[in-house]
This record gives structure tokens, C-alpha cells and sequence, in this order.
């Protein structure tokens, strides 16, 4: 996955230099646990739209394809199903603020 953010920040003019192999050396290692699995086995709301449903738009406004990614988030949103909760449907009104301010932070823009 993270090979498919890389690439839907090429599309968008963004490099990011990261060691792939490294970050998933690690994440095995510490035994980590994203976030929103931690928040589906705590009973706790899933920020699947805000985690997920953002860098999937992103990806179709930049027309790069995100097999990966788009798997996990249908599978995601059955588990959360599963457990009763509420998926939202993403919200395109916050979409420019929220590009404005990816934009910004990795850049060093002011708005």
C-alpha cells in the first residue's frame, strides 16, 4: 500500500523518499497495530472515510489505480458493518480544506 500512496503523490508533484522495506521491518517488529484496528476491537467509531476514503479520492482525481488499497477498505467497511457501526459516506465539501492543508504540511505553504 504504501507503494500506492507514493504513487498518487507523483501524480500530485509530491516526492516522498521513504524506505519501504524498512517501515514494513519495523511495523513487523514492534507488532504494530494501525489505528482503526485498534478502534474496531475497542468498540470505538472508525475513521475509515477520513484514514482511507480521502487518499482513495485523491488516487481517482489523480487517475492512479489502487488495487491494494481499495480491497482494504471494502473489507474494513464489512467489519464495521459487521460490528453495527456507522460508515459514512465521504464528505466532498471538506475535500479542498483538507487538500489545502495536505498541501501545505507537506510543503510548508501557509494559507
Amino acid at each position: 500500500m504504501l507503494t500506492e500512496a507514493v504513487a498518487v503523490a507523483a501524480a500530485m508533484g509530491i516526492t516522498l523518499e521513504m524506505d519501504i522495506a524498512a517501515i514494513a521491518e519495523t511495523n513487523r517488529r514492534l507488532a504494530h497495530r494501525p489505528s482503526i484496528l485498534q478502534d474496531l476491537t475497542s468498540g470505538r467509531p472508525m475513521e475509515i472515510e477520513a484514514l482511507y476514503g480521502l487518499p482513495l479520492e485523491l488516487a481517482r482525481l489523480a487517475g492512479v489505480p489502487t488495487p491494494m488499497l481499495d480491497v482494504l477498505v471494502a473489507l474494513i467497511k464489512v467489519k464495521a458493518r459487521a460490528r453495527d457501526f456507522t460508515v459514512r459516506p465521504l464528505e466532498h465539501g471538506n475535500l479542498y480544506d483538507y487538500l489545502w492543508n495536505v498541501r501545505n504540511a507537506l510543503s510548508g505553504f501557509r494559507r
